[in-house]
């Protein structure tokens, strides 16, 4: 269940308490029953967002999630790669498990044997047979988190795994027949590593089949206030803390805000926040945000109160997943005069 926020009712100092914007307060605090969740049946319960670049990317995962070629996400860090990846895996109806490899978290010496597995006595310590990565996730997707980290002799490994369907343990000359789909992500410009030397061109021709682009935070701040609201609400719950929301100040910010380490950045500064705050309105100054990187801008009070009212619609809207009559019902207005402020506001309905 999700709670609605009184996210943006200060700004700067400034009470904004017309008789309009009051009764909005009101019937945030004393009106408003939890509206339950309803994302895409669950199926992207953690892709959070209502902007265009957030729908056509679920619509890109719907139409290639069944289909049984490798997929390259491509995007900065922080954007939500394994995210997409555990999207495709659980829309593509396998009945084998999600495996995850880090490829820069593992020590060079020991890619081999984690990838492909090993037969007991194959080595030093090695005490009984183990299934690497690859046989783990038979029937079911692997997804190599930082393909760009792995190192060359390991790329031709894999790249001959990815021709011939088959895999050998280390220590063993038996071909093992492998099924599952391959999802790989890298932060990293892979063509620039192929003139580099660092990465191999018929490795990324074989993993390039279907590509994914995740946009930046930046690139989709109409959605800045609906994930930070989602994170509030986990941490809010999960360290039993009662915050409102945010100021309007803070709302401000975060949107001005470049936000260079994307979603995991926005998700981590709310959690300190969440955890360090003692007051019911999250502040600029909670989340920590550089103040070198922020823009100062008065408001007048007619200002104030529009940035208010709109961001008030914003959420309602969100949070009745666009229903018209339910929304207008809870900010205790006409359907008539919503349609008129979605328009005023040029809201992205």
């Amino acid at each position: 269940m999700k709670s609605i926020y009184i996210n943006d009712f200060v700004s700067n100092g400034i009470n904004v308490n017309s008789a309009h914007v009051y009764k909005l307060k009101q019937d945030f605090r004393e009106h408003l029953a939890p509206i339950p969740d309803s994302p895409d049946n669950g199926l992207f319960d953690d892709l959070v967002g209502q902007s265009k670049l957030v729908k056509e990317l679920k619509q890109i995962i719907r139409k290639i999630a069944v289909v049984n070629s490798p997929v390259l996400i491509v995007g900065e860090t922080g954007t939500g790669k394994e995210l997409i990846a555990r999207s495709l895996h659980k829309l593509s109806g396998t009945s084998g498990p999600f495996v995850a490899m880090n490829c820069g978290g593992i020590a060079p010496s020991l890619i081999q044997s984690e990838l492909f597995g090993y037969e007991k006595g194959a080595f030093t310590g090695a005490l009984c047979r183990k299934k690497g990565f690859i046989e783990a996730a038979q029937n079911g997707t692997l997804f190599f988190d930082e393909i760009g980290e792995l190192p060359l002799d390991q790329q031709s490994n894999l790249l001959r795994f990815l021709q011939e369907g088959s895999i050998q343990r280390v220590g063993s000359v038996d071909n093992i027949r492998i099924n599952t789909r391959i999802i790989a992500a890298t932060n990293v410009d892979l063509e620039k590593a192929i003139k580099t030397g660092t990465f191999r061109a018929d490795l990324f021709y074989r993993l390039n089949v279907l590509e994914i682009k995740m946009p930046t935070l930046r690139e989709r701040t109409e959605d800045i206030q609906i994930l930070a609201n989602h994170f509030l609400n986990r941490y809010s719950i999960e360290f039993n803390k009662k915050i409102d929301g945010f100021s309007l100040e803070c709302l401000h910010h975060m949107k001005e805000y470049n936000w260079p380490g994307n979603i995991r950045e926005l998700m981590n500064r709310i959690k300190r926040a969440a955890i360090l705050c003692d007051t019911s309105l999250l502040t600029t100054d909670n989340l920590g945000i550089p103040h070198s990187t922020m823009v100062s801008k008065p408001h007048s009070l007619k200002s104030a109160r529009d940035i208010a009212e709109k961001q008030a619609i914003e959420s309602t809207l969100y949070q009745c997943d666009k229903n018209i009559t339910q929304t207008s019902k809870y900010l205790g207005i006409s359907r008539a005069m919503l349609y008129r402020l979605i328009k005023k506001h040029e809201l992205n309905f």
